[in-house]
């Protein structure tokens, strides 16, 4: 309790760091936290007060138990500072719902080309990978683009891509005894990616649980003769593949990471708090989803 008095005393006759105040607004002890709150409300400096708020929103993890904390504590004093400090929680309340912007791309093309020597399963990089990585794809011969996309989570929430497309084909024939008809059916196939980001608790990285289905028809389809009747009618079989392939990556925000879904795909993503910084860097001719080439 003395070292307690003696730091809410050094308080009141000089601010703490941004990084010190969001650390005390964090701290289970309530006389911590109404010092920074203190802090806060008597300092002059807006930019002091955004500088704890952008620590805060790198740092905490399960915000909304002590916004709700803080709220209890704050004074009910109605003066322009407290206002200020008012508004700074409100601000808070957003983060916890803080966008998690994660950039994916899955593309068609040999593991090792992105991967590197000795194809690891996952590689991980900077900023400066990322582009690394888009101009080692522009020069790979037959890459291709199954599904490129930006978008911003929510912290565990899951969140679910997908790019598909129905393929028609001859299921059957049938006759009545004067005339014929085709029977037609679809197949729905594509690229389906569920990913779920979670920030750990220091703030400062994002785990991604992603989970990847990739179905497609081998085309030609193989063609089969059928009788009816005393005829023979050419029906279509398709062959239907299907992958799956559940990943989970951690990375620093910021960071970009990129893993193997067997030999001849791979899943590049990048996360951060905030907006995702967009896919441009990545340019490649898209594949013909849900169609994979007779060998």
């Amino acid at each position: 309790m003395a070292r307690m008095a003696v730091l809410i005393l050094l308080l009141a006759l000089q601010l703490p760091t941004s990084e010190r105040c969001a650390a005390m607004l964090l701290s289970p002890h309530a006389e911590q936290r109404k010092a920074a709150e203190r802090a806060l409300a008597e300092s002059d400096s807006s930019t002091y007060r955004l500088k704890v708020l952008g620590v805060l929103v790198q740092r905490a993890h399960s915000r909304s138990a002590w916004i709700a904390a803080l709220e209890r504590e704050l004074p009910d004093a109605v003066g322009p500072r407290h206002r200020e400090v008012r508004d700074l929680l409100a601000i808070l309340k957003d983060a916890t719902q803080d966008n998690i912007g994660v950039d994916l791309v899955v593309v068609q093309a040999p593991a090792a080309t992105v991967l590197g020597p000795g194809s690891p399963t996952v590689a991980f990089g900077d900023a400066r990978q990322w582009d690394a990585w888009a101009q080692r794809l522009s020069a790979t011969k037959g890459a291709k683009l199954l599904l490129k996309t930006s978008l911003a989570g929510k912290d565990t929430l899951p969140v679910d891509v997908e790019k598909k497309k129905q393929i028609s084909y001859i299921r059957d024939f049938e006759f009545d005894g004067q005339k014929g008809r085709t029977v037609s059916d679809q197949l729905e196939v594509g690229v389906f990616l569920r990913w779920r980001p979670q920030l750990a608790r220091d703030g400062r990285h994002i785990t991604l649980d992603c989970e990847l289905r990739v179905s497609d028809v081998v085309q030609p389809m193989r063609v089969v003769e059928k009788p009816v009747g005393k005829l023979k009618a050419r029906v279509q079989v398709p062959d239907r593949r299907e992958s799956v392939q559940r990943t989970s990556v951690t990375l620093p925000l910021g960071g970009v990471a990129a893993f193997a879904v067997g030999p001849d795909r791979v899943v590049l993503l990048r996360a951060r708090i905030g907006s995702p910084r967009g896919t441009a860097a990545i340019r490649l001719p898209e594949a013909e989803v849900g169609v994979r080439s007779a060998k």
